[in-house]
């Protein structure tokens, strides 16, 4: 990953660190008990400034199913210091910086992630959402699958049969 270092911890019963910065509890409502941790160590540089080191402990606990975290569910935005995270059924952001959750939000299935520009683009199956680089929603909208989507440089549609046309606007720059 570009600019940081992950120490991957997944563990099959839950874990008990006391010096965790951030916790992030699985979004599953129908669930209470913790099944299972993972445990990601975040190290790095930003613009090889040494003296502007992250080190950040995320514990991620499990209520559902045990998840496998792997580098590949992050996305980092090195500009802000932010880190966007996906797995099954929610997404979330979080400042390495501040080491603080900025977003934490239940997805239905799946969300993807991705950087479009000045932009992070997050699409669950249900909805697309449009956030600033450093973790701020812009706006969102309804999609339902089967959904077609088509990239413009001022903005995002999508179509879908129940929800119809959908848009999802850059803000200017």
């Amino acid at each position: 990953m570009s600019g940081l270092t992950l120490i991957i911890q997944n563990e099959l019963y839950p874990l008990e660190i006391a010096d965790k910065d951030i916790l992030c509890l699985e979004k599953v409502y129908s669930n209470d008990k913790v099944c299972a941790s993972s445990l990601v160590y975040i190290q790095g540089y930003s613009n090889s400034n040494i003296s502007d080191t992250v080190k950040v402990r995320i514990q991620f606990d499990w209520r559902g199913h045990s998840e496998v975290i792997t580098e590949e569910i992050f996305l980092f935005i090195p500009e802000t210091k932010t880190l966007f995270f996906r797995s099954g059924n929610q997404w979330a952001v979080f400042n390495l910086l501040n080491k603080m959750t900025i977003q934490h939000e239940h997805a239905f299935c799946h969300p993807w992630l991705e950087q479009i520009g000045h932009f992070v683009l997050i699409e669950d199956e249900l909805e697309a959402y449009l956030m600033t680089l450093d973790g701020q929603k812009i706006n969102s909208v309804p999609i339902d699958p089967p959904w077609q989507r088509q990239d413009f440089p001022d903005r995002i549609e999508y179509l879908s049969p129940v929800y119809g046309k959908q848009t999802l606007l850059f803000p200017l720059m």
